[in-house]
Formats: structure tokens, sequence, C-alpha cells
């Protein structure tokens, strides 16, 4: 587990925890899961190993870490849109899965595919079942504040299928060209706005 002792103030102990994480995302991105070994992020960084374990413990909880930190730059990412709960419902998707696209379209998102695929069952850990479980949390508390009238049945399905389409449109982007993108964007939100929309079938309990 990470250790954090009181003797490295605070300011400098976080400038160096987002570098490090910032790093890992650079080299996963780049280079790849298998490849992005300790000491590959620690180079990359311009740190030691010791410092890595230091803020993280090992390279397990390194990657959740920058799972969790992704996580909560999307939530920042579309809290700086500035969405409205008083537009309409359609609207407010349309903004939302613009600016999810738009976050998920950089290297941080083939770094999450990395991990994701890397900690896929049936290797997944402790660890990255934590990471999920907190990043649905942090989604689940975005979604209620900006789509308070939604049931929480509805807001979990649409969650699930913006980020499956999003991180498969991803995969997509990554081997091909752009294409037909913004029509796909659209039509995601109107299938996301169509199942939040009340009396529309979901196959759970809304």
């Amino acid at each position: 587990m990470p250790f954090h002792a009181d003797h490295q103030p605070t300011e400098r102990r976080e400038a160096t925890r987002l570098h490090v994480l910032e790093s890992a995302i650079a080299v996963l991105a780049r280079d790849g899961y298998a490849k992005a070994s300790w000491r590959r992020i620690a180079e990359e960084a311009g740190v030691t190993g010791g410092v890595l374990q230091y803020h993280f413990g090992d390279k397990e909880h390194l990657l959740q870490a920058v799972v969790e930190h992704l996580s909560d730059e999307h939530v920042r990412a579309v809290e700086a849109v500035h969405i409205s709960p008083e537009l309409p419902l359609r609207e407010r998707v349309a903004l939302f899965v613009n600016a999810s696209a738009d976050f998920m379209s950089g290297p941080g998102e083939v770094a999450m595919l990395e991990i994701l695929l890397a900690m896929r069952a049936p290797a997944r850990s402790a660890v990255s079942d934590t990471s999920s479980a907190q990043m649905e949390a942090a989604q689940q508390h975005l979604w209620r504040a900006l789509f308070p009238e939604v049931s929480q049945a509805r807001r979990t399905v649409a969650y699930r299928l913006l980020f499956a389409t999003l991180h498969g449109l991803e995969v997509q982007r990554l081997i091909r060209s752009e294409g037909s993108r913004k029509a796909e964007l659209a039509a995601l939100g109107a299938s996301i706005a169509g199942l939040m929309e009340s009396g529309t079938p979901i196959g759970v309990e809304p």
C-alpha cells in the first residue's frame, strides 16, 4: 500500500503524485500496458522507483490511481460545460455526450482502455474492483445532479450504455479515420435520452 509520511509538504507531495500519474498515462497511451513497467514509468516521470513506491506502493495501486484520476478528470470536464438541470433532457444529454466524447478522445482514454483490458476477468483483482466501484459511484453522483428527474435504474442503464459505446468508438477511432463520428455521437445521445425518458422499456425496474 502507498506510504505517506508527514515530512514532505502536502503541495509538493500532491504535485509529484499528479506528475507520476500523468507520466503513467503517457507511457500507457504510447507504449501499451505490456511495456508500461515500473521502471519505464519512473523514467518518464524523472523520478526513482522509490518515489513511485512512496506514493503508490506497487504497480497495481498505481494503475488504480490512474483509473480514479481519469474518472475524476472526466467528471471535471463535464462539470466545466455547466450543464443546467433546467435545460430540456435531450439537450442536457447531448451536451453530456459531447463533453464525454471530447474528454475521451485524448491519451487518457487509450491509457484507460489498456488498463481495462489488462485487468479484465479472470485477471481482475480486488484493486480493479475497487476502482470500478469508485468510478461508478462518481458517475452516479454526477448523473443524479444533472438528471434528477430520471430514476436511478434508468440513469444506471444510460451511464453504462454511454461508456460502453464511447469506449467502442474510441477503439474504432484508433484503427480508422473519424468517418461519421458526429452522426454516431448524435445517435448515441438520442438513444440515451430515449432510455431516460419515462415510459421507455429498459429491461429493469425503473
